[in-house]
């Protein structure tokens, strides 16, 4: 019953993110920080507390997409403020922090059981892996506003689209040997890894074609937002408009 209650703290999560949000608009930096990190380490307890609700350790819910993805972009912010040269460059993240945490609600806070399939770390790690990709990608678009406003003159959105692409490329061979174990077959002609597919040749197209000389950064930085729409698509338009979602426990 303890487990079922904490799962459903998530309205707390986003409201203190959200007065985080509102300390940034009336420039309270202490407030914000204050309310951001209450709010990470709520959250943190939230995704720790999805793990047992199978009523085992079960480490796939930790890193479901829909939770963990506002947490990951919760991190970043944090550690933008902790290490970059300008630490306001972090308040580009709070908007998204407060998008992807809205969307969340969207979803059931029920868990997938565990299958024989998903029996294995490579599991696991898959998701973790896809999940900071995407949210590498889309602080990579939050800071590429900035910079097309010359307010982020240190080019730190290309550094995040690059690491993005890191953990995305790393993704695909750790999620095609479970996909090997699990079905044996590294790929399934199927829109999940199709979707995954052409993510990832955008962000390689995107992140290559600035050897060509009529290429910038700047159009580098227009172009990112394409794939936070990719992003957005794969990611929520698919799973909100299915109508035979896998059967949920503990919501």
């Amino acid at each position: 019953m303890i487990l079922n209650i904490i799962n459903q703290c998530f309205p707390l999560v986003l409201a203190l993110y959200a007065f985080a949000g509102l300390g940034w608009l009336f420039q309270k930096k202490p407030a914000k920080l204050f309310f951001l990190w209450l709010g990470f380490g709520l959250h943190t307890f939230f995704l720790i507390n999805r793990g047992f609700l199978s009523g085992a350790w079960f480490l796939n819910p930790v890193f479901e997409e829909s939770f963990f993805l506002p947490w990951s972009l919760a991190m970043l912010y944090l550690v933008i403020n902790f290490f970059s040269k300008n630490p306001k460059l972090a308040d580009g993240l709070l908007p998204p922090i407060l998008i992807f945490s809205s969307l969340a609600f969207l979803f059931p806070t029920g868990i997938v059981p565990p299958n024989p399939k998903t029996q294995t770390l490579f599991s696991s790690f898959f998701f973790l892996l896809e999940v900071l990709s995407h949210a590498c990608f889309i602080s990579g678009s939050a800071l590429a506003i900035l910079y097309l406003k010359q307010q982020e003159p240190y080019r730190l959105f290309h550094s995040f689209l690059v690491w993005g692409f890191i953990f995305y490329s790393l993704a695909q061979v750790v999620g095609a040997y479970w996909a090997y174990l699990g079905w044996a077959t590294p790929l399934h002609w199927s829109n999940r890894h199709l979707q995954s597919a052409s993510l990832w040749c955008f962000y390689a197209a995107l992140l290559h074609l600035r050897y060509l000389p009529v290429w910038n950064l700047r159009t580098e930085a227009r172009f990112s937002m394409i794939g936070l729409l990719l992003i957005l698509l794969y990611g929520y338009g698919g799973p909100l408009t299915e109508s035979n979602l896998p059967a949920r426990i503990g919501g």
